[in-house]
């Protein structure tokens, strides 16, 4: 059984006991009571000319790292990412595997008006509901967790939610399905799900069977300035990096030598 396997395992299972808890109808109800969302699409589109954009993670655990960041406080490490050139945030929902939480999406809410993207493993429209409940402007499907039928059926109630859809895919015979779905905004994760190995060659790869007009967002194992330069000067419109910025003793400092700013 993958990691994968185990996560999305865990997740149904704690969604029955979510769902005792909060009920859809509730969470529907709270929905009515919100502005509209932030465009993540417009914010992580790259204008011709202009450098690729960043994605900063609020990431405190996984799998494969363990423990990232021990002084971990949301509010601090939003505040930041808004000062800096940050063009959107992903925050990491899941508890068990990422020591995530619901409510780090509602801090950050409180401290940006930056677009928020929900990191989590959705399989379910409750996950959907609940992502534009707690202040989320876009949200996570992975490919390889979901069928297509299923995928696009996220996808499609996410839209009616005004939620936008970061896509992820690992290989060739995803990125196909995807593309065939129509999906708009394609996550190229640069880890092997089965090996956790990690290489950019995935995102160069995988961008010679991406079409124009799709904007794409390049994802894990992004660490120095030299793999930006190499992302940037490939096309793609965004990275998304949290281990290398989570971990660093001056995150700010960080995100300006990744952006070439320093």
């Amino acid at each position: 059984m993958s990691i994968l396997d185990k996560i999305v395992s865990h997740k149904k299972e704690e969604l029955k006991t979510t769902k005792s808890e909060i009920t859809l109808s509730s969470l529907k109800s709270k929905i009515k009571d919100l502005g509209a969302t932030r465009s993540f699409r417009e914010a992580i589109q790259r204008n011709e000319g202009s450098p690729v954009n960043l994605i900063a993670e609020l990431k405190k655990a996984s799998p494969s790292k363990g423990l990232i960041r021990e002084d971990f406080n949301v509010d601090e490490i939003v505040s930041l990412y808004d000062k800096k050139a940050v063009s959107a945030m992903s925050v990491l929902t899941e508890q068990h595997y990422f020591s995530g939480n619901l409510e780090f999406l509602n801090k950050a809410r409180q401290r940006t008006e930056k677009p928020l993207l929900r990191k989590d493993f959705i399989i379910d429209d409750y996950q959907v509901y609940e992502a534009r409940a707690n202040n989320a402007d876009a949200l996570l499907l992975i490919a390889a967790a979901l069928d297509k039928s299923h995928l696009e059926d996220l996808y499609g109630l996410a839209a009616e939610l005004s939620l936008d859809c970061l896509v992820e895919v690992h290989n060739l015979k995803e990125l196909d399905s995807v593309l065939d779905s129509g999906v708009e905004i394609v996550g190229i994760n640069n880890r092997d799900l089965k090996t956790l190995d990690i290489t950019l060659g995935t995102t160069f790869n995988l961008l010679k069977d991406m079409p124009k007009g799709r904007i794409v967002v390049s994802e894990s194992g992004i660490s120095t300035r030299t793999d930006v330069e190499r992302i940037e000067s490939a096309g793609v419109d965004a990275i998304l990096v949290g281990t290398t910025i989570m971990k660093s003793a001056d995150m700010g400092s960080k995100i300006d030598e990744l952006l070439g700013k320093s």
